[in-house]
C-alpha cells in the first residue's frame, strides 16, 4: 500500500499537505509555510507500521516513491525537485533541461 501525501499550494509561504491512500484523504490538511516543511513533517508522522514507502505530489508531479525513514532527510532535495518539475512543465527552457537531468 503506497501512502501519498499531496502539497498545493495555498498561497505564497503557505502550502497544505493531507494523506491519500488508495485515492481517499485519510488525514486533514495541515499547513506549513514552506514544501520542504510539508515533506519533512507529514513523514515523520507516518506511523513506523504503516508502510515504508511514500510519495509526495505538487503540482500534479510525483516524487517517485521515497523511504519514509529517509523522506525528512532528503526534504529539500525532493521539494527542489517537484519545484523544478512543475517550472519545466510551464517553461520550454526549464523543460529541455530536466529532460537532459533525468535522461543522465
Amino acid at each position: 500500500m503506497l501512502l501519498t501525501i499531496s502539497i498545493k499550494k495555498v498561497r505564497t509561504g503557505y502550502y497544505q499537505a493531507s494523506s491519500i491512500c488508495n485515492g481517499m484523504e485519510i488525514t486533514d490538511g495541515h499547513g506549513y509555510p514552506r514544501i520542504e516543511d510539508a515533506i519533512a513533517a507529514e513523514a515523520n508522522k507516518i506511523p513506523t507500521d504503516f508502510g515504508t514507502v511514500v510519495e509526495f505530489r505538487y503540482g500534479g508531479f510525483s516524487s517517485g516513491s521515497v523511504r519514509v525513514d529517509d523522506a525528512p532527510r532528503r526534504a529539500q532535495e525532493l521539494a527542489d525537485r517537484l519545484v523544478h518539475q512543475v517550472r519545466a512543465s510551464r517553461e520550454p527552457q526549464a523543460a529541455a533541461e530536466l529532460a537532459a537531468q533525468l535522461a543522465a
